[in-house]
């Protein structure tokens, strides 16, 4: 988690309906980032679930994106910020988070591109806007971003809403 990652989320949170339950995968709030890392204060009186692999701050619920313990289309929007580079079977995870939002859900999604290596418990990828657009393709609407240089970005990040949800407007993304 970043200052950049947590102000597009404000930007997010402030623009888009995003419907819940809200759940955070790598919800850990790490030592050092609590300013940063507690989303659940940009979604006051909201469900809001956070689930990670181990136990600790942050921490509502203890396990893997590949294997989200939610039943089919019961989660309105998913949130996975820096979390898909630590996903061994990262396909997997994609593949869960589609399994458990709603028709009408909403995925906010940010991996780091241009970073250091960061063991926790390990790390596996990096993503350029071009593969998130594949990983995204059948979310229909969708506002892909990074910041940094074209070719060399930070990070990438999508907002990509499911089939039922209403499609972005102008003034939404304008607001955002």
């Amino acid at each position: 988690m970043n200052y950049l990652l947590h102000g597009m989320t404000r930007a997010i949170s402030e623009s888009f309906h995003l419907p819940g339950p809200i759940l955070e995968i790598g919800s850990y709030q790490v030592p050092g980032q609590e300013d940063i890392g507690n989303l659940r204060t940009l979604f006051p009186g909201r469900e809001y679930i956070g689930m990670d692999m181990r136990e600790g701050p942050g921490v509502d619920l203890v396990a893997r994106v590949e294997a989200i313990p939610k039943p089919d289309a019961s989660i309105g929007t998913v949130i996975a910020l820096s979390t898909f580079e630590h996903v061994k079977h990262f396909w997997k995870g994609f593949d869960e988070i589609k399994r458990v939002l709603r028709p009408d859900g909403a995925l906010l999604v940010a991996c780091p591109f241009y970073f250091y290596i960061h063991n926790y418990p390990d790390d596996y990828w990096r993503f350029t806007p071009a593969a998130l657009q594949v990983l995204l393709e059948e979310y229909p609407h969708k506002i892909l971003g990074w910041h940094g240089s074209k070719n060399r970005p930070a990070n990438v990040w999508s907002l990509a809403f499911r089939s039922k949800a209403a499609a972005i407007a102008p003034e939404q993304f304008a607001k955002y």
